[in-house]
């Protein structure tokens, strides 16, 4: 599953948004979402300024047999 999110100029996640679903499962996807919205970063910086930043995550989750 791959979840694309973007960090704001404070360290907080403001979207998630699941790109590669979890298959079978809605859930999955709703609850990774929220984890995601929960984390904290450090802010991106380019020239002592801080900036928002994106990124994908690939999160390997298997379900459970």
């Amino acid at each position: 599953m791959t979840i694309h999110f973007c960090i704001d100029v404070n360290g907080k996640v403001d979207s998630a948004k699941v790109k590669k679903k979890f298959p079978g499962d809605p859930k999955v996807d709703q609850i990774m979402r929220e984890h995601v919205s929960q984390m904290r970063f450090k802010p991106y910086v380019v020239g002592g300024k801080k900036r928002r930043a994106c990124s994908d995550y690939k999160f390997n989750i298997e379900a459970a047999k």
